[in-house]
């Protein structure tokens, strides 16, 4: 809540970081209250300049000053949080007695039980032609996926594309039953929350919750991450529920004796999400939406200048780059409203870093297919990732090389870039590489551990030479003699677009590669 940040501490962070002066907020200012909780709004930008509203006493606009205070990094943030000994966060509030009623869209009844597809929702709400227009432009047809003709309640409304990571059911019942079962294991749903469904786990059995640290990274899989951010951005569950429910997991792992780093991560991206939102409301009005961002003023000298290439973009959006693991990516995205976390860092990457495209684009492209959209943290990663936003350095992340980092076997890209699926391991990541940068790929394959090839390292590196006659297959498949030659690159690979930019660029070194191993384990 903005009533519980220390401001003063804040202001010192800000201060002792380099940052513009802000002076010490006087107790009185760090315990007044503010009339307007903080939660998202569609625009982001209400009328206020702040985005808080405004609030003056004793002369001084409050708002304006607490925001002042705001650091424009997340570690400043955090810094300032720990120096309170705990993060301030309320507890939640009791359920609701009652709901308000729905809205008056004309083919909704008073009683909620006939309401409209989603498709009929869009066209009632004059949105029918964007719906369309999306639909065309990434190839498409949306009013033909499962569950957007289907009404609520219906078995199809259910239903997910099966190649999706994200096969959950909206609504608060679903997200209550996908935190207890992933912070306390499977049989958790049904448990209720808290120690009793901790109390009936077995001893020793891992949850989910357990490999957090590493499995959020990874590209795909359905607990490579906790799926709660959709909930969250639907306010189908309250952070400060989320929050407190993964306190009792921490505090049943300590009377157990069990290492608490995974929960203590998990409470640390609560808080980033946190920092996002206030970092929004701060910059709605001024850098948020902005091509330079809002990181132009803070760090640089000089905003970026983004090119403008629609067909470029398209290849992007349509996941059609010829970069395996971003493309995979995209496709998820554009099929069922989902990516990683992972997959978002390196798409954005490719897109503003590589690319040089408008990283509004991307971000515009989000919004419009997120199942989790939140407009903070949409802006503000984008604006992370572009290197507009609050973070100083210029990140850029190695795509083949983080596909192989994080979707090493090829899965993701298997499964939605289905044109390189017939091929070996290392060209599913890097088909069109040369033989040099295959050999590269197939070190790096090795350096994480992964040894299933189909073929040996001498005729990934050519050593080994295929005879010229060979026996016939079947039709739609390829000989071993074809992917050899393909290795070598003597042979284009019809089914899938050359790449964008240079593959040999996308890939890191392997001392980078083992120290992100190092890390990641």
């Amino acid at each position: 809540h903005p009533d519980d940040l220390p401001y003063t501490a804040m202001a010192d962070t800000v201060q002792s970081g380099g940052g513009r002066h802000v002076e010490s907020l006087s107790s009185t200012h760090q315990q007044a209250g503010t009339a307007h909780e903080v939660s998202r709004t569609s625009s982001m930008a209400p009328s206020a300049k702040s985005g808080l509203g405004t609030r003056r006493e004793g002369g001084v606009d409050v708002v304006a000053a607490r925001l002042a205070a705001f650091p424009a990094t997340m570690t400043r943030f955090r810094k300032a949080l720990r120096s309170q000994g705990e993060t301030p966060v309320r507890p939640p509030k009791p359920p609701l007695q009652a709901l308000p009623p729905y809205p008056s869209l004309s083919s909704i009844q008073n009683s909620g039980s006939d309401l409209p597809s989603v498709c009929a929702a869009f066209d009632e709400a004059g949105c029918g032609p964007a719906l369309d227009h999306l639909s065309s432009f990434l190839g498409l047809d949306y009013r033909s996926l499962p569950g957007m003709a289907a009404k609520p309640g219906s078995a199809d409304m259910d239903r997910h594309d099966p190649r999706s990571s994200f096969q959950l059911s909206a609504g608060e019942e679903a997200a209550l039953g996908r935190l207890r079962s992933y912070l306390w294991g499977d049989g958790a749903g049904q448990q209720g929350c808290g120690g009793a469904a901790g109390d009936q786990r077995e001893a020793n059995t891992p949850t989910a919750l357990s490999n957090y640290a590493v499995s959020r990274a990874q590209a795909s899989g359905s607990d490579a991450s906790t799926h709660l951010s959709a909930f969250l951005g639907l306010g189908c569950i309250s952070p400060r529920t989320v929050w407190d429910e993964v306190l009792k997991v921490r505090e049943h792992l300590l009377k157990e004796g069990a290492d608490t780093a995974a929960a203590d991560c998990m409470l640390m991206h609560l808080e980033i999400r946190d920092f996002y939102i206030f970092t929004a409301l701060k910059e709605a009005n001024t850098g948020l939406f902005a091509a330079g961002g809002f990181a132009a003023r803070e760090f640089t000298n000089k905003a970026p200048k983004w090119k403008k290439d629609p067909k470029l973009f398209h290849r992007w959006a349509t996941g059609t780059t010829g970069i395996p693991f971003v493309d995979a990516c995209m496709r998820e995205l554009r099929g069922s409203g989902w990516m990683s976390n992972r997959g978002r860092q390196n798409v954005a990457s490719l897109l503003a870093k590589e690319l040089n495209l408008d990283w509004r684009m991307g971000a515009s492209l989000f919004e419009c297919l997120l199942v989790d959209h939140d407009a903070a943290v949409n802006y503000c990663n984008w604006n992370y990732f572009a290197g507009t936003g609050s973070d100083p350095r210029d990140r850029r992340f190695k795509t083949i090389s983080q596909g192989i980092t994080y979707d090493s076997m090829a899965c993701l890209i298997s499964a939605w870039v289905p044109e390189t699926s017939h091929l070996p391991l290392p060209l599913r990541h890097a088909p069109f590489a040369r033989q040099e940068l295959v050999s590269e790929v197939t070190q790096h394959l090795i350096a994480q551990g992964i040894t299933a090839c189909p073929y040996t390292q001498q005729q990934l590196e050519g050593d080994v030479q295929e005879p010229q006659q060979h026996s016939p297959t079947k039709k739609g498949e390829r000989s071993q003699s074809d992917c050899s030659a393909q290795l070598q690159g003597q042979l284009p690979l019809l089914d899938y677009p050359a790449p964008v930019v240079d593959p040999a660029a996308q890939l890191g070194s392997l001392k980078g590669r083992a120290i992100a191993r190092r890390k990641a384990s």
